[in-house]
């Protein structure tokens, strides 16, 4: 039956990870593999860990989208700085630095989607601003934040795309009013003038 053949093929990873689905261990090796799932059904970009429909939201078909860029180039100096030595300071302040100026162009766009992001950017600037253990440690908590500022730029595509969609009828609606007054205006005749003055000797 199916049911067995589920039980089955959950007895295999089981056996495979010598462990039981509550251990601890387990659980860790658990979100390895769900992760790893993800990214090889393309529901989450390797290289910034951030959702299909999120990138989907910067197709440049669908019109412009001022600070997306940003957000992207935050998102994967993010996942770079994550994979740091826990002592590597110069390389975490770099990164920290990189995601801060992004999350900053992002959140002064003329639209006010991205706003919310300047938080994390606020607080990788506090903890540059702190010195030697100290701003290790700041910086060690700030890039653990990882996790909440994918969250909150998932939380944005309800918002982005609506967005998307109005300034796409906008511009639809400005170039067909432009094409008609272009076509309005061949259709009008040309006026008459007298250029005989044009040819008299005398002007």
């Amino acid at each position: 039956s199916r049911a067995r053949i589920r039980a089955c093929r959950f007895a295999r990873i089981v056996a495979v990870w010598d462990c039981p689905p509550w251990h601890p261990k387990m659980s860790a090796k658990l979100v390895i593999w769900l992760a790893s799932v993800l990214l090889l059904h393309g529901l989450v970009a390797a290289d910034t860990g951030l959702s299909a429909e999120w990138q989907a939201l910067g197709n440049p078909d669908d019109g412009p989208l001022p600070g997306f860029d940003d957000i992207e180039a935050a998102a994967k100096t993010w996942l770079e700085a994550e994979g740091l030595a826990d002592d590597a300071l110069a390389d975490k302040k770099e990164k920290c630095e990189a995601i801060s100026e992004s999350l900053v162009k992002a959140a002064d766009t003329p639209h006010d989607l991205f706003n919310g992001v300047r938080v994390f950017a606020t607080t990788m600037k506090k903890a540059l601003e702190k010195e030697d253990d100290p701003q290790l440690a700041a910086l060690d908590k700030a890039i653990k934040l990882r996790g909440r500022f994918v969250k909150a730029v998932e939380k944005l595509v309800v918002k982005v795309g609506p967005w998307k969609a109005q300034m796409r009828q906008q511009m639809e609606a400005a170039k067909k009013a432009q094409e008609e007054a272009a076509a309005k205006q061949s259709q009008e005749p040309e006026s008459d003038v007298d250029d005989t003055d044009e040819d008299d000797p005398r002007f």
